[in-house]
């Protein structure tokens, strides 16, 4: 009786073991596999690609290299809440990964049912772990001038300045600063970040808006333009605020 008890308890914790993985291993390849409901796929070979970085993904769900390919595949499909979902997965996996921050929050801003709450906690998010992070302040920065909060978009432009050694970056926090005191009636100072701004870029008079464009690896995500009118290149990956302080 108690050898039989004993099979029995043992039996019942093999089971259990089993079971938990079995859930685990589900759960890992639900997580790397997700699916959104969206319409077929425009191009046969995209998805036919994106099975085989699935099919990888389950052995190695923590390949960034991968994710970035499943994000290229799904703007280019424009199936963007897919994108949303991959670059919050590597956030999750890398939450130091600038680029996923920032397009993320491009995306949450300039999609269809646009949420510049999330695109605005997105940015904090990185700033949690990034503080002296000048992109993601810049970024920051032109958000809250959309939303009317010139003196958190102020605080953040002035953040770029203290922490960026990047030119453009510069140039598009002394814009912003100019966007913001014309809009506070103040075109002496308005000029006045303008003209430092065109210093230090010349090239800035003839573009637009300042938000910069996520980079990975050296080449530019975005490989297509979705919802905008003009997207800027990766050597001009800035869109200035011109119009708004001319």
């Amino acid at each position: 009786m108690l050898l039989i008890r004993f099979n029995k308890t043992i039996f019942t914790k093999i089971l259990l073991l089993i079971i938990i993985l079995c859930c685990v291993s589900c759960f890992n390849y639900v997580v790397s596999n997700q699916s959104q409901n969206h319409l077929p796929y425009a191009s046969l070979d995209n998805e036919v690609a994106v099975k085989k970085i699935h099919q990888r993904l389950i052995n190695d769900p923590e390949n960034i290299s991968l994710r970035y390919q499943l994000v290229n595949i799904f703007l280019e499909e424009l199936f963007l809440d897919d994108a949303i979902f991959e670059l919050q997965q590597i956030i999750r996996i890398d939450t130091y990964n600038t680029s996923a921050y920032q397009l993320l929050s491009l995306l949450f801003y300039k999609k269809a049912d646009s949420d510049i709450k999330k695109a605005i906690s997105t940015l904090i998010d990185g700033l949690v772990f990034m503080p002296t992070n000048a992109s993601l302040h810049s970024n920051l920065a032109v958000l809250f001038v959309e939303k009317g909060q010139l003196a958190k978009a102020t605080q953040e432009a002035n953040k770029v300045l203290d922490f960026s050694t990047d030119p453009e970056l510069t140039s598009a926090a002394h814009l912003i600063l100019a966007s913001i005191f014309k809009k506070q009636g103040n075109k002496a100072l308005a000029e006045q970040h303008y003209i430092i701004a065109t210093n230090i870029k010349p090239s800035i008079a003839n573009t637009e808006r300042p938000i910069i464009i996520p980079v990975y690896n050296g080449k530019e995500i975005l490989p297509f333009i979705f919802n905008f009118s003009s997207h800027p290149t990766l050597q001009n990956r800035c869109w200035y605020l011109d119009k708004l302080t001319r």
